[in-house]
Parts: structure tokens; sequence; C-alpha cells
């Protein structure tokens, strides 16, 4: 469905939330770790966040199109 573009109009802004949410469910549990002095799990989490974010920048540069919201300038299947 990526590719023909079908369902972009309400996919594109649907992902976004769900970012939104997980970050935010991270965030949470980050916090409630070192709430609760869980300095391992809090480091686990925080771990996996900035790991994700690397891998996603790497990515970038290899597959350009990575991390492009749909219409943006090098994004696919621009209007």
């Amino acid at each position: 469905m990526t590719i023909t573009g079908v369902g972009a109009g309400i996919g594109a802004p649907i992902i976004g939330i769900g970012n939104g949410i997980s970050l935010a469910g991270s965030a949470i549990e980050f916090d409630i770790d070192l709430c609760d002095g869980n300095m391992r799990g809090a480091g686990i989490n925080l771990g996996f966040y900035i790991g994700g974010k690397l891998v996603e920048k790497g990515l970038n540069k290899v597959l350009p199109r990575v991390g492009k919201k749909f219409g943006e300038e090098g994004g696919e299947l621009r209007n």
C-alpha cells in the first residue's frame, strides 16, 4: 500500500500518532524505572531509544527515503 499511495492520506497521520504514543509510553516507563530506583531498566530503555535514533540516521544515509513523510521532498509518491 505504501508504494501505491492508497490510504496514505489517513495512514500518515496515524503513523505519526502511533509514534507519539510510543514515545510517551517509553518516557513514562523510563520515569517509573527512575522513581523505583531501577537504574538498569532506565538505562536499557534509554539505550534502546538512542539506538533506534542512531539506526534511523544511519538508514537515512544509506536509504535516503527512510524517515521521510508522505509528500515531503525526497519522500515516496510526492503530490
